[in-house]
């Protein structure tokens, strides 16, 4: 039973974070929804249960059974009070606001003409990967074997050596409202990148981990949640002693707040972590070793070993190993779990609110993995 309830649980976050919406997303019902204030083209309806609404949600409110009016759900603060605008139809007349029946239906979303797309150039490599030789993934072009076929509708068309340009094929369908055009610029700055979506030159915006300013996710009104983010890989740490077999030995309590730390710090928390659950911690600490092929491998090794503290005694014979591995497009399985600390790497997918419903009704996951990280070439 305690299997099958971890189970539950993983695989339930794990729709969170790698983008199985129809599982994760909270309900939308206005069960007992009530309007509670009316102040011109304004409605303040409150929900006795949390509810998840993106902004353009179409609200209809009805009098007794008829339909008086309809609105736009324009914000929703802490799940529970829902701002909307009239958009037709008038509550003036209505002499008890609290009766009034209130649904929710979610608009028709229809592909965008143009989706313009902010993306990091090989320049701007991660701690976790190196992305200097990128290629454009194949499964987003005609014919490509990709994750999902809704990728497989664009041709691509290079626009210069800083922007790609990727149009739909009419002669095929897709489910998804993915836009007529994708239009992709590369940034080697962050910083310009932020600036092109905060003015408008952007439509949304990809970073890697941690690379995204509090700014411009306040900005914004970006939540890591609530908004895009798509997976790219996993971050795993494990406990191993030399000559040591099967499962990897428990955590310190000083090394899991050291990792904890680390996604906090270096990443932003754009980390999911899933620690091993159950268990005694261990009561002897160890020293990080992180894969010497990433890019920041020294960077996160020394923040890691000066987290648990200077004057902690480490056992040399310990050794916590960080390692990383690309998952997209493969969804890891419930049975291939590793039994170790392991973070899911993701990138957040930017944009300003009013954007967000239709980036969900796309593929974010496929946004954050536009362009694929390949070895270089040896050299001859």
């Amino acid at each position: 039973m305690a299997f099958l309830t971890r189970s539950v649980a993983v695989w339930f976050a794990l729709a969170c974070a790698l983008g199985l919406p129809e599982i994760a997303r909270a309900d939308s019902s206005l069960r007992g929804a009530r309007v509670v204030w009316v102040r011109g083209d304004r409605v303040y309806v409150v929900s006795p249960d949390s509810v998840s609404l993106e902004p353009g949600t179409i609200l209809a409110f009805k009098n007794r059974g008829k339909q008086v009016a309809t609105g736009e759900v324009t914000a929703v603060h802490d799940g529970e009070l829902i701002v909307a605008k009239l958009t037709s139809g008038s509550l003036a007349k209505v002499k008890h606001l609290e009766k009034l029946e209130v649904t929710a239906d979610r608009p028709a979303i229809r592909p965008m003409p143009l989706l313009r797309v902010g993306y990091p150039s090989p320049s701007r490599n991660s701690l976790l990967f190196d992305c200097s030789n990128q290629s454009l993934d194949s499964s987003l072009q005609v014919g490509g074997i990709g994750a999902s076929p809704v990728q497989r509708v664009y041709k691509s068309e290079a626009s210069g050596t800083r922007a790609y340009r990727l149009v739909r094929d009419p002669t095929i369908s897709a489910a998804a409202p993915w836009p007529d055009t994708l239009l992709v610029r590369l940034f080697d700055e962050v910083a310009d990148e932020e600036i092109a979506l905060e003015r408008g030159d952007l439509d949304v915006a990809v970073f890697w981990p941690g690379e995204a300013s509090t700014h411009i996710r306040e900005v914004t009104g970006w939540t890591r949640w609530e908004s895009g983010i798509g997976a790219r890989g996993q971050l795993t740490a494990a406990v191993r002693r030399p000559y040591q077999s099967g499962f990897a030995d428990p955590f310190h309590e000083k090394e899991l707040k050291a990792l904890e730390r680390l996604n906090h710090e270096l990443f932003r928390d754009d980390l999911l972590p899933f620690p091993r659950l159950g268990g005694s911690p261990s009561t002897t600490l160890g020293r990080f070793k992180v894969d010497a092929s990433l890019p920041g491998h020294e960077t996160m090794e020394q923040f890691l070993n000066g987290a648990v503290g200077p004057d902690s005694p480490i056992d040399t014979a310990r050794v916590v190993r960080l390692s990383y591995h690309e998952i997209w497009p493969t969804v890891p399985v419930i049975a291939d779990l590793p039994e170790d600390y392991w973070l899911v790497v993701r990138c957040p997918v930017i944009s300003r609110a009013k954007l967000q419903p239709y980036l969900h009704a796309i593929d974010t996951e496929a946004l954050a993995n536009l362009f694929r990280c390949v070895p270089a070439p040896r050299k001859p």
